[in-house]
């Protein structure tokens, strides 16, 4: 892994004990606080016993620390090229704020595009591991969100105040059919597509989620109007799909990849096949059923019927269009 497990949240979590310690401001209270906060619920139930019985031996009897000075995490040289290859990034735009030019910012600032950003002074003189040009995506459409565009920016950042103060939208957007809609909007999350390299914003509705791509967005204006903080996105119905995988070829690994943001079990049930339960949104369905196609005799849908229909129809059609393509070159 790039980043140590020194920055995992177990270890973030004892390092604020222990800086409440040396203040001499930790109690068992703020122990499970802490954890709950930082960790996980049920990681107080290895952490707290170990730390109070000192089996790791940082806290006394009374919660008190040998320690002087408060824990330090540096970053090590490796950690901070990757950061740096995270500020030439075309979308760090969205998050950070330009650096004026002829300011003292401006001197050690990272150039991204047409548009630069403040540099951390302990990154300054860091190489950074990956230029923009060495990352290749792959399995991506062509036609991404722009975001060198101003407009595009400033949308961005107006959505995410509306978002961070609970305030209303006036967004105009062009439809599916590239006509201009004018509505009133609640947004509540910003959310990405790797795939589709886009940006949505997804607003509460009284029914469904309203989703609106920050593509589509000609005109955005930020509302003195408010919504309650219990205003919250409805849930996406979620469906499950089951499928045998044979590991030919590298299969396996490929379908992690490419399923790798659903949520999944994997079931080795023999030195080659293994069973796969995947669970998507009904929304990402036709989406699923091209990724599953493109394995062609390596995935077998076992379940449900729905789906191996779906699929059978979808491969005579295509068996139909290369018999129709036959005729043609024969």
């Amino acid at each position: 892994m790039l980043f140590h497990e020194i920055y995992g949240c177990y270890y973030r979590a004892v390092a604020k004990m222990l800086n409440l310690a040396i203040e001499g401001g930790l109690t068992e209270k703020k122990m499970y606080e802490i954890v709950a906060e930082t960790a996980f619920e049920e990681s107080s139930l290895i952490m707290i016993p170990a730390l109070k019985k000192q089996e790791w031996q940082l806290l006394d009897e009374n919660l008190h620390t040998p320690l002087k000075h408060t824990p330090d995490m540096p970053l090590t040289i490796l950690e901070k090229r990757w950061l740096k290859t995270i500020l030439l990034d075309k979308r760090v735009k969205l998050f950070l704020e330009p650096v004026p030019a002829n300011t003292e910012q401006a001197a050690t600032a990272v150039s991204n595009a047409d548009f630069a950003v403040a540099c951390p002074r302990e990154l300054t003189d860091t190489e950074p591991l990956f230029f923009p040009e060495d990352i290749v995506y792959f399995d991506r459409y062509a036609d991404g969100d722009d975001y060198n565009d101003p407009a595009y920016i400033a949308n961005f950042r107006l959505i995410r105040q509306a978002i961070a103060e609970r305030r209303k939208l006036k967004v105009t957007f062009l439809n599916s059919r590239e006509q201009k809609r004018c509505e009133i909007l609640e947004p509540v999350q910003l959310e990405y597509s790797d795939k589709e390299d886009k940006f949505r914003v997804l607003c509460a509705d009284r029914q469904s989620i309203k989703t609106v791509n920050l593509g589509r967005i000609v005109q955005c204006e930020l509302l003195r109007d408010t919504f309650p903080e219990n205003v919250r996105l409805k849930e996406r119905e979620k469906k499950v799909l089951k499928f045998m995988l044979t590991d030919e070829r590298n299969a396996l690994e490929r379908a992690m990849m490419k399923f790798s943001h659903y949520k999944k079990e994997v079931e080795r049930r023999d030195a080659e096949n293994y069973l796969v339960t995947l669970e998507y949104d009904a929304d990402d369905e036709m989406d699923v059923l091209i990724q599953i196609l493109s394995f062609g005799t390596y995935i077998e849908v076992t379940a449900p019927d729905r789906m191996r229909e779906e699929l059978r129809k979808r491969m005579e059609r295509q068996m139909a269009l290369v018999d129709e393509f036959a005729t043609f070159f024969p």
